[in-house]
């Protein structure tokens, strides 16, 4: 799936800044039409904030608290997509493409994803609005 990168928020795309504290930051995208209940939660929910898990290295994420059924759920993600993982509320960032459980893709990442490879367990992402 292509993305056009574009800099302007609209109300389909919401451009946010994850920041992973003192290693970098990256500008990252909501999609609103690939999961709107679920984006629409997680907007609301900003700043979000947590710790960092691993999976592998496939992929990274922090629960956020926040419950939304699954929408379009998809089983194949390439690296720079966002997902969201139903059972326990949580964001994914995905490094390298991979086949998962179902789980709704939500936004990508706009940029290299190197820094956050190099993350480790407990390490704190910010996300926020830019």
């Amino acid at each position: 799936m292509s993305y056009e990168k574009t800099s302007i928020n609209s109300v389909s795309r919401i451009l946010l800044n994850l920041e992973l504290l003192n290693k970098g930051n990256i500008d990252c995208e909501m999609v609103r039409h690939l999961a709107p209940v679920t984006v629409n939660k997680i907007i609301k929910g900003l700043p979000i904030q947590d710790r960092i898990h691993k999976f592998k290295d496939q992929f990274v994420y922090i629960e956020t608290g926040i419950e939304s059924g699954t929408e379009k759920p998809r089983t194949h993600f390439k690296s720079g997509e966002i997902g969201f993982m139903t059972s326990n509320g949580a964001l994914c960032f995905f490094l390298q493409d991979a086949i998962v459980s179902p789980m709704s893709q939500v936004g990508i990442l706009r940029g290299s994803t190197e820094f956050i490879k190099s993350a480790s367990t407990g390490d704190i992402i910010v996300i926020k609005r830019k």
